[in-house]
């Protein structure tokens, strides 16, 4: 995963190979993200719910591994945008994942399978990192 081949397993470790060196990696079941040193966001492996985070307007940069589109990975790192303003990153295992801005922003992306639990459906996955607004008065939203 991250090396450059989809389907061949290997037993030991392997360098994911870079000029600049990683800050932080956040593994999920099938994708993971990668955060270097200048503050890049970068992210590998399958992108089933748009787990990657590119957009459908970066599919061309991924390997189709079925006819119809429906699962497509990356085996190689890819930078997610141009900024190098990433902080931390974090994947929740399944298909979603975030990460924290150096201003304080949070960032979702992925999977947005709980958006309507209540309803007993899912919401669209989100195609790109999208900023999560979070009210001025918590509270007020909840009752306790």
């Amino acid at each position: 995963m991250g090396i450059g081949t989809i389907f061949e397993k290997t037993s030991t470790p392997q360098e994911i190979k870079t000029d600049i060196p990683w800050e932080d990696i956040a593994p999920g079941f099938f994708h993971c993200l990668g955060l270097k040193e200048d503050g890049s966001l970068w992210v590998w492996g399958s992108n089933e719910y748009e787990a990657l985070g590119i957009g459908t307007a970066r599919y061309e940069e991924l390997e189709q591994i079925d006819r119809d589109w429906s699962s497509t990975v990356s085996s190689i790192p890819i930078r997610i945008d141009d900024s190098n303003d990433w902080l931390k990153i974090e994947s929740k295992g399944d298909e979603s994942s975030m990460a924290l801005k150096k201003d304080g922003s949070v960032w979702v992306w992925g999977a947005n399978l709980y958006e309507h639990k209540d309803e007993g459906t899912s919401a669209p996955p989100f195609e790109i990192p999208t900023q999560v607004i979070f009210p001025e008065n918590p509270e007020a939203n909840f009752d306790f």
